[in-house]
């Protein structure tokens, strides 16, 4: 059976390994990773010839000295491991290698991203009972991890704690609304309408990844259960259609058409036809329709384009309006970067490697880098192909042509743009003003030229005299690269917030607070957002820093970052500590967030936390807990939460005492809630059998809360 914990399995399997009797294993795990990386993909032969290695390792795991006295969890465990460390060599190798898997990828993916902007729980006949959106973006959010890992094992974990997000939320409705269990009937939508709104990048790619390798004697229980329903919910997602969404055909098409202007930036526009009202744009292509399921994307960008003509008179002949090419809308967004330098300046400075270097580029960039490129020339050449551009080879042939002549020279952005033809002045000028080109290439290479027989100081002096150079010529234009480009030491006088050092903040508890606040991108993003803007540089810190703490250190580093109001910063760590295998939720650590979040009038980091107590397998609460968490609630006003949040901990079996029915009657009724305060008086009653004397001052309200209301 699956658990929900990080998996410390491939720790174990890997000390085992580096015991001397274990080389016979180690020589043939690496014999088999070498010669399985020579054959060329065949999914079906890969899957085969993985599953056998894996059956034929774990009996001899079973008959080996190593594990002899080792529980059947043990030696489950060791399977795990092999498996985390096979596939996380042979990933690249083996994930999304079949042409027919990235087109599946594609194709779902941009469905879902038009479905995603006007479907509702109605359009999947999910009960008003079971609809809670806010609560649902937590499924989201793990749905979206799958691809932050390799092996099959951890993937599927992201999937079976989407999906006992859900079956908890939908089981906490019910007992609230005193319904029947829900079933497959209520869980299955719900699912689908949380997988539309992650859409999350290679989603086919990753089930049938998750099917091929992950061990077949674990797909099963559970974990089958979970897993078949998502197969279940990506056939119904890739076939999706008016009648599965139960509206009116003409009404769905209108909604695609919109949600697809929306997404390529075009304006669409009605016509009116001699039968009536009709638009103008085309067809979203059905799951039936054989001729167009083997391309990436259709040809309606061109279609969309053709609604842009100007209406004319009913009874007249619509005009034909060429559509612009792919090189002419370069040139035209060119242009209009180049009008406007500071807009220009703001966009690229959210790509870190469009002004990079081959030689700044790091072994680990390599596979997110391939990836992007991978997708960039996927969707370049289909759009191209849909604006019907010929033309759409040349750059990449060219590129690729450069590259095989010049294999020692490091190819450019800008080099790959002077490719194009010579028309493109306004893509040339765009990329000459940005990286500040123009003689710069003669210059560096003049300067290597000229570095045999200098010495140092010489050597120090070119080098600045260089960047002197480039700065004046690319920051002259563009005024915010100057500024970037520019080192400055900081003042150790001004430092933000003095960090509280001892025993509750080692030191490296301390430099990883400092690390964390200089990559924290500002503006944060808000926990809840599905688009990709973290910063890369948080995100290495985060991996270089944070995740080597000890528990203690991890959980002081959260606690110093909510005592500055580091909220990004907090919930971002908070995330990465519910991934660890030692924790535990608990009440009063979501009460100490959601303070914080309350006190910065972050509301919807509050619901958001909020949901992800309620959602919790195993929450550890105590009364006390609870109470700090209303009184907190009730002082925000926030009065919602503080009646769900008094019906959630009677659910799960904290029942309340007399310090919480004098919270929430004193809270209600000062802030006039007069209603919602019987209803409390009222179960006070029915629990001690007489009316409490709630105006008392003198008994202590509440002794872990130490708050008055």
């Amino acid at each position: 059976m699956e658990n929900t914990d990080v998996f410390p399995g491939l720790h174990d399997f890997l000390e085992r390994m580096r015991k001397p009797s274990a080389g016979d294993f180690v020589k043939s795990i690496k014999s088999f990773i070498v010669s399985f990386s020579n054959n060329a993909p065949d999914p079906e032969k890969d899957c085969d010839a993985v599953q056998e290695f894996f059956s034929k390792m774990e009996a001899a795991f079973r008959a080996h000295p190593i594990w002899s006295g080792c529980s059947e969890e043990e030696l489950d465990s060791a399977g795990d491991g092999l498996e985390k460390y096979v596939m996380t060599k042979l990933f690249t190798r083996v994930f999304a290698s079949n042409t027919d898997d990235v087109i599946s990828d594609e194709k779902l993916f941009q469905k879902m991203s038009l479905v995603q902007q006007f479907i509702s729980p109605e359009n999947l006949d999910i009960q008003p009972t079971f609809q809670n959106e806010t609560s649902w973006l937590l499924a989201q959010k793990e749905l979206q991890k799958i691809n932050m890992f390799k092996a099959p094992r951890d993937k599927l974990m992201c999937i079976l704690s989407c999906c006992k997000v859900i079956n908890n939320l939908l089981l906490n409705a019910s007992i609230a609304s005193k319904e029947n269990a829900p079933g497959a009937d209520e869980f299955l939508p719900v699912l689908i309408y949380v997988t539309i709104k992650a859409n999350p990048p290679q989603f086919h790619s990753n089930l049938m990844y998750i099917q091929r390798y992950r061990r077949q004697s674990k797909l099963v229980g559970e974990a089958a259960y979970f897993f078949t329903n998502l197969l279940s919910a990506e056939s119904f997602i890739s076939n999706i259609d008016a009648k599965s969404l139960s509206m009116d055909e003409a009404d769905f098409e209108k909604k695609m058409e919109s949600a697809r202007a929306r997404l390529s930036g075009l304006k669409t526009y009605s016509y009116q036809t001699d039968h009536g009202t009709a638009s103008s744009l085309s067809d979203e292509p059905t799951a039936h329709n054989t001729k167009r399921e083997n391309t990436l994307l259709q040809s309606e960008s061109s279609d969309s384009l053709s609604g842009t003509n100007e209406t004319l008179n009913q009874n007249s002949e619509l005009p034909i309006k060429k559509p612009e090419s792919v090189s002419d809308l370069e040139n035209k967004g060119a242009a209009t970067l180049l009008n406007d330098s500071s807009e220009a300046s703001k966009i690229f400075k959210d790509y870190p490697y469009i002004f990079a270097s081959a030689g700044d580029l790091r072994i680990g960039d390599v596979e997110g880098l391939l990836n992007h490129y991978k997708r960039l020339v996927f969707k370049y050449v289909c759009l191209s192909r849909g604006f019907g551009d010929a033309t759409y080879l040349a750059p990449f042939n060219s590129a690729l042509q450069a590259s095989n002549k010049e294999s020692e020279d490091h190819t450019t952005l800008s080099s790959e743009v002077q490719t194009k033809s010579e028309t493109d002045t306004s893509v040339d000028d765009l990329f000459r003003a940005l990286q500040g080109e123009g003689d710069n290439r003669r210059r560096r290479q003049s300067l290597t030229a000229n570095m045999e027989g200098l010495g140092l100081r010489s050597c120090g002096e070119e080098i600045l005299r260089l960047g002197f150079v480039i700065r004046r010529g690319v920051c002259g234009r563009f005024p915010i690269l100057r500024r970037a480009m520019e080192i400055k030491m900081r003042d150790r006088s001004k430092n933000r917030k003095p960090l509280q050092r001892g025993r509750m903040l080692s030191i490296e508890a301390i430099q990883a607070v400092q690390a964390l606040k200089r990559a924290n991108p500002q503006p944060p993003p808000p926990p809840s957002s599905t688009s990709p803007s973290s910063s890369v540089m948080l995100d290495r810190v985060i991996v270089s820093k944070f995740r080597r703490l000890l528990k203690f250190d991890m959980v002081a580093v959260l606690r110093e970052l909510l005592r500055q109001n580091e909220c990004s910063l907090a919930l971002k760590v908070f995330e990465e500590i519910r991934k660890e295998y030692w924790y535990k939720p608990q009440v009063r650590l979501y009460a100490d967030l959601i303070t914080v979040m309350a006190d910065n009038s972050l509301l919807e980091e509050v619901n958001y936390l909020y949901s992800a107590m309620k959602s919790e397998n195993s929450l550890m609460g105590d009364i006390e807990g609870f109470n700090t968490l209303l009184v907190i609630l009730l002082n925000h006003k926030l009065f919602d939460l503080v009646m769900d949040c008094y019906a959630f901990m009677q659910s799960i079996g904290y029942e309340p005492d007399r310090s919480s029915f004098r919270i929430l009657v004193q809270g209600l009724e000062s802030n006039g809630e007069m209603g919602l305060s019987a209803i409390v008086r009222q179960d006070a009653h029915e629990y001690y059998g007489e009316s409490l004397d709630f105006t008392e001052e003198n008994e202590e309200i509440s002794s872990g809360t130490g708050v008055l209301i």
